[in-house]
């Protein structure tokens, strides 16, 4: 399973992200192609889906935060696909799953890249630029303040209204 560029949706920590959940599936895939034993394969579910997890999270938060009006259907496609990998794993413990494991590893990370999170990341990023595309470098900026900011417990110098961090809305 080969990144392209083409998978980037302009949200620097997404790309990383989705670059290493590419990692992770290809060591699934080239397991199974090697005909690796179930325990090879099966560590490199764990953390395919141990990444997933971390990834969802990142991208659920994102949604939460600029109020993306999808966020419902995009978690269910986030519980779907580990669902289905959970599933694929105990079913690998009887049955030769091998192929379909593979097939829909790709698949699904293929199109919901391409369709679900492509759509979400225009979103975000229509919705933070800050006076277009003269500043578009200072979008992963804000958004990282945009984190930072919703981790720091509230204190005297928040909602200050002086037109910082305190200020974005996405």
């Amino acid at each position: 399973m080969q990144w392209k560029d083409d998978y980037l949706v302009g949200i620097d920590e997404i790309d990383e992200q989705h670059k290493a959940l590419f990692k992770a599936a290809s060591n699934i895939i080239a397991a199974l192609q090697q005909r690796q034993n179930w325990l090879e394969v099966h560590c490199a579910m764990v953390r395919l889906l141990e990444s997933a997890k971390i990834h969802f999270a990142v991208e659920e938060s994102l949604m939460r935060l600029c109020k993306y009006p999808g966020l419902n259907g995009h978690r269910q496609e986030h519980h779907e696909f580990a669902d289905k990998l959970m599933g694929l794993q105990r079913e690998s413990l009887t049955d030769d799953v091998s192929f379909w494991m593979a097939a829909f590893i790709r698949k699904w990370l293929h199109e919901h890249i391409h369709n679900s999170d492509k759509r979400f990341a225009a979103f975000v990023l229509e919705v933070t630029a800050i006076g277009g595309k003269k500043n578009a470098g200072k979008r992963d900026g804000r958004l990282a303040a945009a984190f930072q900011q919703r981790k720091r417990p509230p204190g005297p110098e928040r909602g200050s209204g002086d037109g910082g961090v305190d200020s974005l809305s996405c």
